[in-house]
């Protein structure tokens, strides 16, 4: 995979080959893709780093470009179009994010040239970040460790008594070191991993308590 190219995906030849334009003067190597039937050739020759489809085309949806692209395993950076309600393309890029895709934007159309520079410039910056596929890994492979965060009462002496824990996810990525929780808990709601990320959390808890309970604390 190069870090550079594109597959632009859109019936319309004319916005293929506006995006192909700006792509180009972004310094980015784009292939369009206007004929859904050669949309899986064109994507396994190129192997992009980044995948620029519309939403709405006439035999094949953006959905099942998303869809397509989570069964490859792809890890390319995803710009979704559509000249849809703000709200289906916001419903398009969660589906996105829970199919542990790397959606870098969504642009309503008509797109305008500068939001388009603006994605195009962000895809070799935007560092690698964690998706709900990792997540989800980590879940299974118990790879997030909880720490605990002391609640005191403090008295009318500047002195405070411990009165109980608050317990912290927290998950030491392999490849991207420690993944904040800002980060991971909206993902696992977003993608359905929030009750089993809660189980995971809850059983660590348990055997923390008992592990205290035997060293007489």
């Amino acid at each position: 995979m190069k870090s550079n190219s594109t597959l632009i995906i859109d019936d319309d030849p004319d916005i293929c080959d506006f995006i192909k334009e700006v792509a180009e003067e972004s310094g980015l190597e784009p292939t369009v893709v206007a004929d859904h039937r050669k949309f899986r050739d064109d994507y396994r020759r190129c192997d992009p780093a980044l995948v620029v489809t519309d939403l709405q085309m006439p035999h094949m949806d953006g959905i099942e470009v998303l869809r397509y692209l989570a069964d490859q395993g792809s890890k390319a950076k995803i710009i979704l179009l559509s000249g849809f309600d703000p709200k289906v393309i916001s419903t398009a890029r969660k589906i996105g994010d829970s199919l542990g895709l790397n959606v870098l934007g969504a642009l309503q159309k008509p797109v305008k040239v500068a939001d388009l520079k603006a994605l195009f410039e962000r895809v070799e910056s935007t560092p690698p970040t964690a998706t709900a596929e990792d997540l989800k890994a980590a879940i299974d492979n118990c790879e997030l460790t909880t720490v605990f965060q002391p609640k005191v009462r403090l008295s009318g002496h500047g002195s405070g008594e411990v009165v109980g824990f608050e317990v912290l996810a927290r998950w030491p990525h392999s490849r991207l070191g420690m993944v904040s929780p800002a980060d991971f808990i909206p993902m696992a709601e977003s993608s359905g991993l929030i009750s089993p990320l809660t189980y995971l959390v809850l059983d660590q808890t348990l055997a923390q308590m008992k592990a205290w309970r035997a060293q007489g604390y």
